[in-house]
């Protein structure tokens, strides 16, 4: 079954490829938007993203992606705040139901065992 969704998406990716490269568009302007703001983005997203992982096994799945989302949600996505509470949630337990229910992965449980 892995062998033939690679193939599948081999060929897709090829489709792709080549429908791109003899479609004629004219050349698009793209502005720079690499600026100080969003270098901090980047920083703070791989710090937190590093401190994630550092956490998952002490505090667990559910607790440290929590904070993860809250954190991204509100400071780097600059959502209200009822926003960044309710996907924060959402997306956590989704999440968890995919890999712990469906996938069957063992999912770090941490200090709280949650």
């Amino acid at each position: 079954m892995p062998v033939w969704v690679a193939v599948i998406l081999a060929l897709l990716s090829g489709v792709s490829w080549i429908e791109t490269r003899t479609r004629k568009l004219p050349p698009v302007q793209v502005q720079s938007t690499v600026g100080e703001r969003q270098w901090s983005n980047v920083i703070w997203t791989a710090a937190s993203l590093l401190a994630y992982g550092f956490l998952i096994e002490i505090l667990g799945f559910i607790l440290s992606t929590m904070f993860l989302l809250l954190f991204l949600f509100r400071f780097m996505g600059r959502q209200k705040w009822w926003v960044v509470f309710s996907g924060s949630v959402l997306v956590t337990l989704i999440s968890h139901a995919i890999f712990k229910l469906a996938l069957k992965v063992q999912l770090p449980a941490g200090l709280f065992n949650i």
